[in-house]
C-alpha cells in the first residue's frame, strides 16, 4: 500500500527562488579595471520546479502497481510541476530602492497564487489516483525482455545487452536507457539494479561492491523472479543472485529458483537468462 504524506508543497516565494542567481551582478568592468564599475543586473525568468502530489514514486516501487504506473504515465503533470514567471521588472524595482522591490516581490507572490491553485489541481488529480489504484500491492510478473540498440556503435560492441527494455505485469519498463527519452516521466519508465536489490542486500551477504556491480541477464518468465549477474569485469565470472520480487528475497542456488518458479507457475515457467551479459 502506498502512503500519502501528510504535507503538501505550496509554492511558497521565500523557497521558489535564489534573488541573486536570478540577478547575477557583473562588479567590475573588462576595460576599466581599476574603477569600480556600476552594478548591472541580467534578468531571467523565475522557473518553478516542485514535486506533484503527496507521494514520490518511481518504476522501482510502481512494478507492484501496473494500473497505477500507466495511469501515472497518463498524467498531465506528473511527477513535476513546471512553470514560468517573466521577473524582468524586479531590476528596475532594485535599482529604485528597498520599497519599490518589496512591492514587486509582493506583486509576483499573487501572481504566485494561480499557479498554487492550479498545482493543487494537479496533486488532486495524482493523489486520487494514488488513492484508486495504490491500496493493494499485485504480484509481479517478469514476462520477457529485449536488447536496445543506441546510434553509438562503439557502444552496442562493448555492452551489446546492457540496455534492456522488459514487460512486468503487461507494463514495460527500461534498465539503464542512456538518454532521456522519456523526458520529465523518466523515473517512471526506468528500473535500476541499485534499486531493486540495495534493501536486499545485507540478508543475502551481498558486498558493496557486488552491489555497485550488478546487471540485469534476464529472469524467469512467469513468475516475479528477477536475475542479475556481479561481475567486476566481462572476463571476471562473478556472482549471481535471484531476487524475487513478490516476496523480496533474494537467492544465490538456481535449485532453489526452480523449485520456486515450480510454485508460482507450475511447469509454464521459462528460465530466461542470457549468457554473456554485462
Amino acid at each position: 500500500m502506498i502512503t500519502l504524506n501528510a504535507v503538501t508543497s505550496h509554492l511558497n516565494l521565500e523557497h521558489a527562488f535564489n534573488f541573486d542567481d536570478v540577478l547575477r551582478a557583473n562588479i567590475r568592468s573588462r576595460n576599466q579595471p581599476q574603477q569600480v564599475a556600476e552594478e548591472s543586473y541580467i534578468c531571467a525568468n523565475l522557473d518553478i520546479l516542485d514535486f506533484v502530489g503527496n507521494a514520490q514514486l518511481n518504476a522501482d516501487k510502481l512494478i507492484h502497481y501496473p494500473v497505477l504506473c500507466r495511469e501515472l504515465r497518463k498524467a498531465e503533470c506528473y511527477p513535476f510541476y513546471r512553470a514560468k514567471i517573466d521577473i524582468n521588472h524586479l531590476a528596475s524595482d532594485r535599482s529604485r530602492g528597498i520599497k519599490q522591490l518589496i512591492q514587486g516581490l509582493q506583486a509576483l507572490d499573487v501572481l504566485l497564487e494561480a499557479h498554487r491553485q492550479q498545482k493543487s489541481v494537479f496533486d488532486a488529480q495524482v493523489n486520487n489516483l494514488i488513492a484508486i489504484h495504490g491500496q493493494h500491492k499485485v504480484m509481479p510478473i517478469y514476462q520477457g525482455c529485449k536488447p536496445v540498440c543506441t546510434w553509438d556503435h562503439g557502444l552496442n560492441a562493448l555492452r551489446k545487452t546492457r540496455q534492456w527494455i522488459i514487460k512486468i505485469s503487461g507494463v514495460k519498463y527500461a534498465f539503464y536507457l542512456r538518454d532521456q527519452k522519456f523526458g520529465a516521466k523518466h523515473a517512471l519508465y526506468v528500473l535500476t539494479e541499485h534499486g531493486l536489490l540495495a534493501t536486499h542486500r545485507i540478508g543475502a551477504h551481498m558486498s558493496n561492491s557486488d552491489l555497485i556491480n550488478a546487471r540485469f541477464i534476464g529472469g524467469v518468465i512467469n513468475t516475479p523472479i528477477l536475475a542479475f549477474r556481479c561481475a567486476s569485469s566481462y572476463k571476471h565470472k562473478g556472482s549471481r543472485y535471484y531476487l524475487d520480487l513478490h516476496t523480496d528475497k533474494l537467492y544465490h542456488k538456481l535449485s532453489e529458483v526452480k523449485a520456486l518458479a515450480v510454485e508460482y507457475a507450475g511447469s509454464n515457467y521459462k528460465i530466461n537468462i542470457i549468457e554473456g551479459s554485462e
